[in-house]
């Protein structure tokens, strides 16, 4: 089911480890900054089912890779 090579962290350098705690940060900062100006815009369900809606735009190329060849 799973790709062991995945799994293995040992293959990752420090440097792209630490670009990537470094690029979480990032997004999340950022998305801070946008959920508070985007309620004041929009209602909280309207954007929660807008997060919704792109997540799931986003995963489904990634679910058919997964489980379309199947």
């Amino acid at each position: 089911m799973f790709d062991q090579s995945l799994l293995s962290l040992s293959s990752m350098s420090r440097l792209k480890a630490d670009f990537l705690l470094l690029l979480t940060a990032l997004i999340w900062g950022v998305a801070f900054v946008a959920q508070k100006n985007a309620f004041a815009h929009v209602g909280a369900w309207t954007f929660v089912a807008a997060r919704f809606s792109i997540s799931a735009l986003l995963v489904l190329p990634l679910a058919w890779r997964e489980y379309g060849t199947g």
